[in-house]
């Protein structure tokens, strides 16, 4: 609804504009107010903006768009990471932010039907339990940087700053920080730098930065020696140690008393938790927790693409759709941990007789689909290799099983198979078209395949 979304883009404007006029007000007339009234303007700000935020969900979110329903998703949840550092000041305006943008996307995602969405609301359960760990920490990181800013500037103004304190500042830094002089060889190091590489001091004094293996921060420490602030941030691997991070570099020139550059100074972060976890929201929005097959949205996204391939230059696409039988006699007799264990084994043979340019994957419960691609233009070809890749499947799932049972399970299937043509539309017609031909075979008496007939 246009309407909608122009209301809240001027929600979002005003708020904004409200926002930075309190800022700017801050910084023109902040002796006017005491501390604790700029504070509650603050967090008035955070809870407007958080509302507005909040709403996404409610009155964006598409129905039956999973590629629409991801990419909301991602976006939520790229910008309240983004929030963690700039709130960070106040830790609980951080939780407060957090719990009204991201409940709502949780509660949206539960009204939803099918499995998947419940697993996504848990995700984002667990995602916003990690900003707030995230927020803390980030918070505890700003209240040590500010107190040593205040230092900082309390000896600029009585010009006494002191060796002392500096090198206790230097050396207890939460970040890692090096020195390095013009010809590129580290003078000093702090022991949060030798931490996150994971190497001795000795190592690390009068290292060549010319000479490493890993030169993907060369260009930002190049920069210092320039006079200008450099910066990176991506993957890094340890000379040494060999250790893989991913960090941020922040580099500045160093002067001497006549203002010329003397060297550069380094300022690094270990962000490889963040990336992690960011990378296993990602990976979880996309593929089955059990298995770790592709879920529902990632098949329908390369079904699509492959339909699309299929009206464009005639390449047959085949849907396998396949259902274990008498799995729900299995679960209630050995237990849903044995249930898991079959259907974590199921994945593993699927993929074993899947070629690369396949896509195994579980849609939910014991409910699993193959998507054959590359079968050629001939009808007939590319039925005889789904057939063939049919026989497959239950050759290879009727091999006894051994789980943590007395005795070995044997599982059956039905297999629905259809196949695109000039007559279907879309690929969620094909789909559907698979999964009635596989309970066409549970109807004629289970382990077997059937090919769906237009």
């Amino acid at each position: 609804d246009r309407t909608v979304l122009l209301f809240w883009c001027a929600a979002q404007f005003v708020v904004l504009t409200g926002r930075w006029l309190n800022h700017f007000h801050y910084r023109t007339k902040k002796y006017q107010r005491n501390t604790k009234e700029w504070k509650k303007r603050f967090l008035a700000g955070i809870i407007f903006s958080a509302f507005i935020w909040g709403m996404v969900p409610i009155l964006f979110f598409p129905e039956n768009l999973p590629l629409h329903q991801s990419f909301l998703i991602i976006i939520i949840a790229g910008m309240t990471a983004g929030s963690v550092s700039s709130l960070a000041s106040i830790r609980y305006g951080s939780y407060i932010f957090l719990t009204i943008v991201l409940f709502p996307l949780i509660v949206i995602l539960m009204m939803q039907q099918g499995s998947i969405y419940s697993i996504l609301a848990f995700t984002v359960f667990l995602y916003w339990i990690l900003l707030c760990i995230v927020a803390k920490h980030a918070h505890e990181n700003v209240t040590e940087a500010l107190q040593m800013r205040i230092l900082h500037e309390k000896a600029l103004s009585d010009l006494e700053l002191s060796e002392e304190k500096f090198e206790m500042i230097f050396k207890e830094a939460p970040v890692g920080i090096y020195y390095y002089n013009k010809d590129l060889i580290v003078i000093d190091t702090n022991n949060e730098m030798l931490q996150i590489l994971g190497i001795e001091r000795n190592q690390m004094i009068g290292l060549d930065l010319k000479k490493l293996p890993d030169q993907q921060t060369r260009k930002a420490i190049d920069a210092a020696l320039n006079g200008e602030k450099g910066y990176y941030e991506g993957s890094y691997e340890s000379m040494i140690r060999k250790y893989h991070l991913w960090i941020t570099v922040r580099t500045s020139p160093l002067y001497d008393i006549m203002r010329n550059i003397i060297g550069g100074v380094a300022i690094v972060t270990d962000i490889t938790n963040q990336v992690i976890a960011q990378k296993k929201i990602e990976h979880h929005a996309f593929y089955d927790v059990l298995t770790d097959l592709p879920n529902r949205i990632l098949l329908k996204d390369r079904l699509e693409q492959a339909f699309v391939h299929f009206q464009r230059y005639g390449d047959i696409v085949a849907v396998i759709f396949l259902d274990l039988d008498n799995f729900k006699n299995i679960n209630d007799s050995f237990g849903h941990q044995i249930g898991d264990e079959l259907l974590i084994e199921v994945s593993k043979r699927l993929q074993r007789i899947c070629r690369k340019t396949d896509t195994a994957s579980r849609l939910g419960g014991d409910e699993f689909v193959v998507l054959l691609t590359d079968l050629g233009e001939k009808p007939r070809a590319a039925a005889k290799k789904a057939e063939t890749v049919a026989d497959k499947i239950h050759k290879i799932l009727s091999l006894p099983l051994e789980l943590d049972t007395k005795e070995a399970i044997i599982i059956n299937s039905s297999i629905g198979v259809a196949l695109s043509s000039d007559k279907i539309h879309n690929a969620d017609a094909l789909l559907k078209m698979a999964d009635m031909a596989m309970y066409q075979a549970k109807r004629e008496g289970k382990h077997t395949t059937r090919f769906y007939l237009e």
